[in-house]
């Protein structure tokens, strides 16, 4: 409350919805995964995705093990960023770079590395103390779909779960991200999509 006032409302609401899921006791990391291609332009420069990101962070305050999460970006190559919390959440997301191409299966192999030490295939499912949830953010199309849907299979031995959000004005070419939720191949279903054309 004293730190950010302005996340307070944010994360109860947060910590009322894990509640009403059963997870108000369970940890996991939070990840951020923001497209940065050019065509989000506008979605940076109006504030969506800032006010999106401290949503995410209030999820973060409540589920996350350290109380802030782990922000990445993607558009032709991925970047780690690492965390963002209560000290650092002002205009964090505002002054990112952009690119000029939408390659999901770049962010993806990177949040494997940096929490699994591993993008490829797995022999056997692994075990960490804590799973991970990643808000992966996007207005577009991958250019590379076989490649996410083998990162999707592959990661679906690790604890991780991908939720995949749609955003901006029109969100039709985001079909590819609904199909996920029912690709077959997998160990266990590790994906989800949801429209968030106005956050």
């Amino acid at each position: 409350e004293a730190e950010a006032p302005e996340l307070v409302n944010l994360s109860k609401s947060a910590g009322v919805s894990l509640a009403k899921t059963g997870l108000q006791n369970h940890t996991a990391k939070v990840a951020l995964c923001l497209d940065v291609s050019g065509s989000m332009s506008s979605l940076y420069s109006s504030g969506v995705v800032q006010r999106l990101a401290e949503r995410v962070l209030a999820l973060g305050l409540n589920f996350d093990d350290d109380g802030s999460i782990d922000v990445f970006t993607f558009g032709g190559s991925a970047t780690y960023y690492g965390g963002m919390g209560l000290d650092n959440f002002r205009g964090f997301v505002t002054s990112m770079p952009l690119e000029g191409a939408t390659d999901y299966s770049a962010a993806c192999r990177l949040i494997r590395e940096v929490y699994f030490g591993n993008s490829g295939q797995r022999v056997g499912t692994l075990t960490v103390p804590n799973p991970v949830y990643v808000m992966f953010v996007t207005d577009g199309d991958t250019s590379n779909r076989p490649a996410v849907e083998e990162q999707m299979r592959w990661s679906s031995a690790e604890p991780i779960f991908w939720e995949f959000m749609g955003v901006g004005g029109s969100t039709g070419g985001l079909s590819f991200l609904q199909s996920l939720d029912n690709l077959s191949g997998r160990m266990v279903d590790n994906a989800h999509y949801f429209n968030a054309a106005n956050p």
